[in-house]
């Protein structure tokens, strides 16, 4: 089992939130309420939450807890994210279970986020007291630039994967990364510690470009995770304790991503393995007719016919295919060592810049395990 930075295990105490007594669900609308609190209940790596009370206790503010609200913003804000992705992607699993547009229906799935991205900006408000009217304006417009790069970073995604595969280029592929994953995932829970520690934002723009960096570094390790985990970890729980995957396998491929992996095997492959890809995984190529072909089946209740089974073989077989020319032109260990440079890069201005605190040792720990992680 790997191990799992002590701040994200304890600050997994100050996410089990009563949703529906918190923030005042109606009884009318229990069902969204319930299935909220259930998806919010698989917990996850925490990585987010963890980071902003790390960043709190980096610049010695004497009460964490004055982080609290901050942190389960960051947690809901990244939860709506995540039910509206799999509702864009189709995935079929979000931490070893079904994915809420599966188990509710698209149109409860879509209200449901929307109602979770409210609940975020109800809970920096509920700290807005303790923090003073001015921190807590500093923290409402990093949450509203960080929606708004976030979504940016998630057209230009969408864009590109309905181009010819040909159009797609390595520094394409990382734009995307730095908007859609960095921003949020890294640099604004820092940010919410530090504006919370009183920190000015010239510092906090100090660091952004090392912390960035490592939030690139980050994806990318999702990303390779995506081809190299085991077909069953889709269904295992993606918690601290459980640390399995808890995503579709290979999910990337079926919904035809342009990841970095993809980029680099697509540059430098023989010609007959270029074909295939285009085949494969151009905008009109054989994944998207297989994906939804086998979707049109699912969605008539077909899921366990013969028919049914030998589409899903036959994306299975693509996905198969695709990993193993992966394998064969090293691509991975080449993201993996462009992680780790990026990586390398940007701890060394953290380290720098952050006080010698015990804090800072967790931040350190958290950036770590981000990059480097498992599951």
């Amino acid at each position: 089992m790997e191990r799992i930075p002590k701040a994200l295990v304890e600050v997994e105490k100050y996410m089990k939130v009563d949703l529906i007594k918190t923030f005042g669900i109606p009884e009318d609308n229990r069902q969204m309420g319930l299935a909220l609190e259930e998806y919010l209940s698989r917990g996850g790596k925490y990585l987010r939450p963890g980071l902003v009370f790390s960043t709190v206790k980096a610049y010695g503010v004497k009460n964490p807890e004055d982080a609290v609200w901050a942190a389960y913003s960051e947690q809901i804000d990244h939860n709506w994210f995540l039910i509206h992705d799999d509702i864009e992607d189709d995935s079929r699993f979000r931490r070893g279970k079904l994915t809420l547009h599966i188990l509710y229906g698209i149109d409860n799935a879509i209200n449901y986020g929307d109602y979770l991205r409210t609940l975020a900006e109800m809970a920096l408000e509920k700290g807005k007291e303790k923090w003073g009217l001015k921190t807590y304006s500093r923290l409402i417009s990093a949450r509203q630039e960080m929606l708004k790069t976030t979504c940016e970073g998630q057209d230009l995604e969408f864009n590109l994967r309905k181009r010819p595969l040909e159009e797609m280029t390595e520094e394409k592929v990382l734009k995307i990364l730095e908007n859609k994953s960095a921003f949020y995932t890294i640099f604004t829970p820092y940010r919410y510690g530090a504006i919370i520690s009183e920190i000015s934002d010239k510092e906090i723009e100090e660091l952004k470009p090392s912390l960035m960096k490592i939030g690139i570094a980050f994806q990318i390790q999702d990303d390779v995770l995506d081809l190299t985990v085991e077909k069953e970890q889709e269904k295992g729980e993606a918690t601290l304790k459980a640390q399995k995957f808890g995503k579709d396998w290979a999910g990337d491929l079926e919904e035809m991503k342009r990841t970095l992996l993809l980029a680099k095997v697509f540059k430098v492959a023989q010609p007959k393995d270029r074909e295939y890809l285009v085949k494969t995984l151009d905008i009109n190529g054989r994944m998207k007719r297989l994906v939804a072909t086998r979707d049109s089946l699912r969605d008539k209740g077909l899921e366990n016919s013969s028919e049914y089974r030998k589409v899903q073989e036959r994306i299975d077989g693509i996905k198969i295919k695709v990993i193993e020319m992966i394998q064969k032109y090293n691509v991975i260990e080449e993201a993996k060592d462009l992680a780790k440079k990026l990586y390398n890069e940007g701890i060394e201005k953290v380290e720098e810049k952050l006080p010698e605190t015990e804090g800072k040792k967790d931040v350190l720990e958290i950036l770590s395990f981000a990059v480097f992680r498992h599951f």
